[in-house]
């Protein structure tokens, strides 16, 4: 018999970063073993750490496949101001992130350094492309 088929494997795809834990999920009659950076993997296992991750699953005749994957958990970080806290005069906030989404500061965009003078009560929400906010 000559199998040519390579496993399959679902849960993660290759270059895509994820912003929460993930499981691979895999099944073979002819499997060999799977690995996760180089460790052995069991199929469903719990993936929570943030991290650059190649998995490769291989069937006992040879043929492999797999994917390299991130998990990002961590939102991103600014500066200026603090939750609850109250302010008299001019206020700015600052942040930067490799993988910036946007800013909003009560629903509008806001950019990054700019004044805040106005009385009231914000809402300052900045987000990175994987879904992660503070």
């Amino acid at each position: 018999m000559i199998d040519m088929s390579i496993p399959t494997f679902s849960g993660v795809t290759t270059g895509a970063t994820y912003s929460g834990s993930k499981s691979i999920i895999f099944a073979d009659g002819n499997l060999s073993g799977a690995t996760l950076n180089g460790v052995a993997y069991n199929s469903g296992d719990i993936i929570s750490s943030d991290g650059v991750y190649t998995f490769i699953v291989s069937d006992t005749v040879g043929n492999s496949t797999g994917a390299t994957f991130t998990i990002d958990t961590t939102p991103p970080t600014f500066a200026g101001v603090t939750t609850g806290a109250y302010y008299s005069g001019n206020k700015s906030i600052t942040f930067t992130s490799a993988d910036l989404a946007g800013a909003t500061l009560n629903g509008s965009s806001y950019t990054s350094g700019s004044t805040i003078s106005a009385d009231g009560v914000y809402t300052f929400i900045v987000s990175d492309t994987v879904g992660n906010s503070t």
